[in-house]
């Protein structure tokens, strides 16, 4: 018996079927598994990025504030519609104001900086000590499973940043 080894040949040359489909299969799931992972790591970059400006946005702020209470003579936080702080150094009047997207400070009621933060700004006043207080705060988000709980009217903060400043002192 003799084998028609041209038959044998012709049939082990190229791709079977089932061969193509199991490595387009694989190329295709490694693919998107790669594609899954930049994105997912490009989204995490960018969070990181915007951690690190509203870290140096705040720290800017608390800067600039600490030097406005130093050179201060007096402060008084004002109510109103939106929260405040006023500082008077002689002739120059320094306002911190709360505004929707973060804090402005005004000197003589001109516009002299913008520092974009959120959540909400508190200011108190120590007159005895001669210290001012800015807190930062921030509710916290429920997600979609969560609910208040009974008897709750509003969500717990928490507090992102607090400064203090002494009225009139250098350090």
């Amino acid at each position: 018996m003799k084998r028609d080894t041209r038959l044998v040949r012709e049939r082990r040359r190229g791709w079977m079927l089932v061969e193509l489909l199991i490595t387009l299969t694989l190329i295709a799931i490694a693919g998107g598994t790669a594609v899954f992972l930049i994105a997912r790591m490009l989204r995490t970059s960018q969070v990181q990025a915007d951690a690190l400006v509203q870290d140096r946005t705040l720290h800017e702020w608390e800067d600039q504030f600490r030097q406005d209470s130093r050179s201060a003579k007096t402060a008084r936080v004002l109510t109103g519609a939106t929260p405040s702080i006023q500082f008077q150094q002689g002739e120059t009047r320094v306002t911190y104001l709360s505004v929707t997207a973060g804090i402005e400070r005004r000197v003589n009621d001109q516009l002299a900086g913008r520092w974009q933060t959120r959540g909400e700004w508190q200011y108190t006043l120590d007159e005895s000590a001669g210290i001012v207080r800015a807190e930062l705060h921030r509710s916290y988000e429920l997600s979609s499973s969560e609910q208040l709980t009974k008897g709750q009217k509003e969500l717990p903060r928490h507090r992102l940043l607090r400064v203090e400043a002494a009225i009139g002192r250098t350090p």
